[in-house]
């Protein structure tokens, strides 16, 4: 018997986009897993890099991300779309972005405090 192989949920735009050679993958956000897709770079010209989350299943980076930034920056967009909209106040934007440095702090392993 065979493996059956999961159903792509993922806009055939995304799946036109994805880099060559790459597979979608799975980044951790306070405990719950969200499917990514790398994609080409370029897609934003002018922008270093390219990374959105313009749906529940879109979550992408761009190729040339450095590898050991993408879960932070992927988790940050997480927690922007997710969370940010559910708030109102100024001071809920600021204690989410707040988080958001605090957990990228943690997991790249540098310095935040001239923030």
């Amino acid at each position: 018997m065979t493996e059956q192989q999961p159903i792509d949920l993922r806009p055939k735009w995304l799946i036109v986009a994805q880099a060559e050679g790459a597979q979608p993958g799975t980044v951790e956000v306070d405990g719950k897993q969200y499917p990514y897709t790398i994609v080409k770079t370029g897609l934003a010209p002018g922008l270093p890099y390219a990374v959105g989350y313009p749906t529940e299943t879109a979550l992408m980076v761009s190729e040339d991300v450095p590898e050991e930034d993408r879960a932070p920056i992927m988790s940050h967009e997480v927690r922007e779309k997710t969370r940010s909209l559910n708030y109102r106040k100024k001071s809920d934007v600021k204690r989410l972005y707040k988080q958001n440095l605090t957990t990228c702090d943690q997991e790249l392993q540098i310095d935040m405090t001239f923030m």
